[in-house]
């Protein structure tokens, strides 16, 4: 799989976003899911928590990209389902499309159902 990556990555595409079921080995792997309810835990004020939540996501999403020699700059995300709340107002289809601009973004759905988010590579 991490072969596939490589020359997926190294194409000549607009965006690099991958969708798989599992994790490749040796990747870095950011429990997003988790990562955003611990930095929103104290927050209480609903009025302000889509951006509160913005905000914590894209410095999760800024300090998560790692580098790796033969794939460059990626991001490897597990535990979506967070971004999928109601009371956040992400646009998800807009999120994924900003970070797999200029870095590859791999997401790990551990066979998990995400609405409309389907594995691109077995």
């Amino acid at each position: 799989m991490l072969h596939k990556l490589i020359t997926y990555a190294h194409s000549n595409l607009r965006h690099h976003l991958v969708v798989l079921n599992s994790e490749v080995e040796g990747l870095h792997y950011v429990n997003i899911g988790k990562v955003l309810a611990t930095a929103l835990c104290d927050h209480v004020d609903e009025e302000d928590l889509h951006t509160l939540a913005a905000n914590r996501i894209a410095n999760i999403v800024k300090t998560s990209i790692t580098h790796h020699n033969q794939l460059g700059k990626y991001i490897a995300l597990t535990n979506l389902h967070i971004l999928f709340e109601p009371e956040l107002k992400f646009d998800v289809p807009v999120l994924l499309d900003s970070w797999s601009k200029h870095t590859l973004l791999i997401i790990n759905l551990n066979n998990e159902e995400y609405p409309n988010l389907k594995p691109t590579h077995q």
